[in-house]
């Protein structure tokens, strides 16, 4: 059996036991360096709105993975690194829409509109920022957002409704 596929199932089983019932594995990736296996692990804070762990919670994760690898004989194989999603974390499903709600969001989506001279439909990408004012379905509400920097008021009042498959890309935004 390949290595790196023992050593995750052996991560994603530690963390399991670790996080349960506040929190889970974001992001687990393995990249073999040669010498010895960097491992990336992404832990999200599920029981909080903003999904994050502090810098001592991730400290103890740290500790109590590696020791739980060193207890097994898989620390002297493996560079752990250990973090959060970040403040701009990506939103990968509608679980994540509903969770966010009331959040910026920065929404890369495709756009149909029909051209009325040619009858003909325009597809494109378009990319903005809104209030993510919740899920109806399959469907994220959201409201158009003007950055603290724009000249133009800082809210609109023109709402949308986006399929989630439309939606290509989706992270949560500051506005600094």
């Amino acid at each position: 059996m390949d290595k790196s596929i023992d050593l995750e199932r052996n991560i994603a089983e530690i963390c399991e036991k670790l996080l349960y019932p506040d929190g889970q594995i974001f992001e687990l990736k393995i990249h073999n360096t040669g010498k010895s296996l960097r491992v990336l692990l992404i832990l999200d804070k599920t029981s909080t709105n903003n999904g994050s762990y502090s810098s001592d919670e991730l400290s103890e994760f740290s500790r109590e993975i590696s020791s739980v690898l060193e207890e097994k004989g898989l620390l002297s194989e493996v560079s752990l690194e250990v973090s959060t999603p970040g403040i701009e974390r990506t939103l990968r499903n509608i679980d994540d829409y509903i969770r966010f709600c009331g959040h910026l969001v920065k929404i890369i989506y495709t756009e149909i509109t029909i051209d009325p001279e040619k009858g003909k439909e325009n597809i494109r990408e378009k990319t903005d920022i809104f209030e993510n004012l919740g899920v109806d379905g399959n469907k994220v509400q959201l409201k158009k957002y003007r950055s603290k920097s724009s000249r133009k008021s800082k809210k609109t009042d023109e709402t949308i409704e986006l399929e989630i498959s439309k939606i290509k890309k989706g992270n949560l935004y500051v506005d600094y």
